[in-house]
Parts: C-alpha cells; structure tokens; sequence
C-alpha cells in the first residue's frame, strides 16, 4: 500500500505466552523469550522434511540443542523436542505377526455355572506400546523402539467362526457380535523348561460381553464386577497365552470375587487366519 509492502496476517490461536504456560507452575516456568521462539521455529523442519528424511530434517535442530542445553530446556522448545525424540524413535512391533495372533475358539463360565462359547480372531501386529522414551542428543544414539506391548484388537461372533465381523458397522448390526476388543499383550515372554512361551495379557471383559448382548445369562455380569471392584474384592490377575506341546496356544483368565470365580475364560486357537 503507497509503495509498502503489505501482510495477510491470520487470527492468532495460540498467542505467547498462552493460557497453558500462564497455568503452568511458577517454579517450572521457565519460558523462551519471544525474540527466542522467533529463532528457535527457524530451526524446525516442515511437515515434508519430517515426513520424508526425519534424522536430516532434525539435524540442527538436535545441533542446536547440544550447543545451547539451558536453552532447550525451556519451553516450548522442550515440547518441540519432545516430539522430534518420538519422531526419531519411534514405537515399532516387537513381532510381525505376533505369535498369539489367530483365531480362537473360546469358553466363558459365568458364576461357575453358564458355559457359552463364542470364535474371535485378532489383527495380526497390534498397535505397539512402549515405555516413555528417554530423550538423546545425539543422533547417532537414537533408534527405533521395539514396543513392550501389543495391543491386538479382537473382533468376534457367539453364533459361529463364519460370522466373525470385519468391521464395526458389521459388529454392530449383527446380533452375537463384537468388535474392536483391546487385548494388551507383554511381547517380553517366560520360557518354561521346555522352551515354551507363555505372554501375559490383560483387557476388560466389558468388551467381550457385547458378543453376547441380548444373552441373560451375562447380563449382570458387568454390574457384579464393578460393585466388586469399588469394593475392592475383585481378584483380577493377568492372562496367559501359553504355547502348548503340540505346538498350539491356549488363552486362560479368570475373575474371582473374594475368591469366587465369575468369569473364567479359555481359549484355543483354531488356525491361522487373521482380520484383515
């Protein structure tokens, strides 16, 4: 405008310092000045350079970092650097396909007495869950983390293994039907005397019980765990899949109430086969 350049400038979202750093704890408020942030974003790479080449593209920044350690602890670089330690090593599969993977046939007691049966089949890999990272500065350092959990999402039918869902909608629709059930499965196994694995898992039954919605015998199931988990009689040790001698695997859980069973769960895997 008359000779001067002129700037499109969008509404600010996230001014600085914001309502976050303004809430954080005077003691740990230990902030760039704005002249920093300015100097510090110069050294952040874009989207596609991360994207693309992440150990290059964060080169200087990490440069920058061992060069000026009281700076980069402060935020928000220490937020940016953060990210760029979870860019550069990140969370991958202990194991491709994970060895508990397949599909199942299971049989659930409830309250000792109503055996129902009902086929699942997990997704092969999971998604993989690590501990939090410990942060390095130098590159040459820094690799990818082979995860200590997989979360194996487990979709299954109480009618029969032809009727396993293959996605929620499907789950939803059809009656006996469940979907989308988090198994958490340490990848770090024991090994008996025999050389046989076995992995601890956990998840919530809460899950497992929309495969048989509509069912009484499971209806107040869910309720009787969670009274007994306020009142803190619920028992509720780890699962295990075990490696059997015939090369199989086998499931077991069970939930007890002040030293009751309530819910016991097998499983055998019945083949390969995996969701897609």
């Amino acid at each position: 405008m008359d000779g001067r350049p002129t700037f499109d400038v969008d509404v600010v979202h996230n001014a600085y310092p914001d309502s976050y750093t303004e809430n954080m704890d005077p003691a740990a408020r230990d902030l760039l000045t704005p002249d920093q942030v300015f100097e510090f974003n110069a050294l952040l790479p874009t989207w596609e350079q991360a994207e693309e080449a992440p150990f290059s593209a964060y080169r200087p920044l990490m440069a920058w970092a061992r060069a000026n350690p009281g700076t980069a602890g402060r935020f928000p670089a220490t937020l940016a650097m953060e990210r760029a330690h979870y860019v550069l090593q990140p969370c991958v599969p202990a194991y491709d396909p994970h060895p508990v993977a397949g599909t199942y046939r299971a049989t659930v007691v409830v309250e000792g007495r109503d055996t129902l049966t009902a086929w699942l089949r997990t997704h092969p890999t999971g998604y993989p869950m690590c501990a939090p990272l410990t942060p390095r500065l130098d590159l040459s350092a820094v690799r990818p983390r082979m995860a200590d959990t997989a979360r194996l999402y487990v979709y299954g039918s109480s009618e029969s293994e032809a009727a396993i869902p293959v996605s929620n909608a499907e789950a939803w629709e059809r009656p006996g039907s469940c979907s989308s059930v988090a198994v958490d499965v340490l990848n770090q196994p024991r090994t008996d005397a025999a050389g046989r694995r076995s992995w601890a898992a956990g998840y919530d039954p809460g899950g497992f019980t929309a495969c048989f919605r509509g069912d009484p015998r499971v209806h107040g199931l869910a309720d009787v765990l969670q009274a007994a988990y306020t009142a803190r009689t619920l028992e509720a040790p780890p699962g295990w899949f075990r490696e059997t001698a015939d090369g199989g695997m086998r499931f077991e859980r069970t939930w007890r109430v002040a030293g009751r069973p309530v819910l016991e769960v097998t499983a055998t895997r019945i083949g390969p086969r995996t969701l897609d």
